[in-house]
């Protein structure tokens, strides 16, 4: 069971990775979502743009929020409550977002 929940994440995460980038870009750009364009190129993977400019700091935040919050949260609540499983994921997590 565990084994297809990992196989699982390694599809989900990609996902999750594209949305929350979406929902960033779609709250900070003055347009809002219609500057965020979400898709998926030829061969299935979920990609997420935008279509203005970003200062230093919103693109910042954009590289390090799917990180933090599909990697270095779930790490930090493995470590804190001895989830192998969880520590797992959080670094399939963070590796996925490296990308």
């Amino acid at each position: 069971m565990n084994f297809i929940i990992l196989i699982a994440s390694t599809l989900v995460l990609p996902l999750l990775h594209s949305l929350i980038k979406y929902l960033f870009y779609g709250l900070i750009c003055k347009e809002h979502f219609e500057s965020a364009e979400f898709y998926f190129d030829s061969n299935i993977i979920p990609h997420s743009t935008f279509l203005q400019e970003l200062n230093k700091l919103e693109y910042i935040i954009s590289l390090l929020l799917p990180n933090i919050i599909l990697g270095i949260i779930p790490i930090y609540i493995a470590i804190k409550l001895n989830i192998l499983f969880v520590l797992i994921i959080g670094l399939i997590g963070f590796t996925i977002c490296s990308y």
